[in-house]
């Protein structure tokens, strides 16, 4: 809930038009969608340095059996 000077802004669902919940819906699953978007972003730049690393441990290890 959003107050301003002790006055609620955002309205209850009961308190809304068709039109306005609907976009209100949008909105929180437009924001979570892209939520989730940049948490699988994170997940993969870390997931492509860990394989980096397993890479050059693997490159290093067949240098010594050579």
């Amino acid at each position: 809930m959003e107050y301003d000077h002790g006055k609620r802004i955002t309205q209850h669902v009961h308190e809304m038009s068709p039109l306005d919940r609907i976009i209100s819906e949008f909105e929180s699953k437009a924001k979570q969608f892209h939520a989730d978007s940049f948490h699988c972003a994170q997940n993969a730049e870390k997931e492509e340095q860990k394989a980096r690393k397993e890479l050059q441990k693997a490159l290093k290890n067949s240098r010594l059996i050579v």
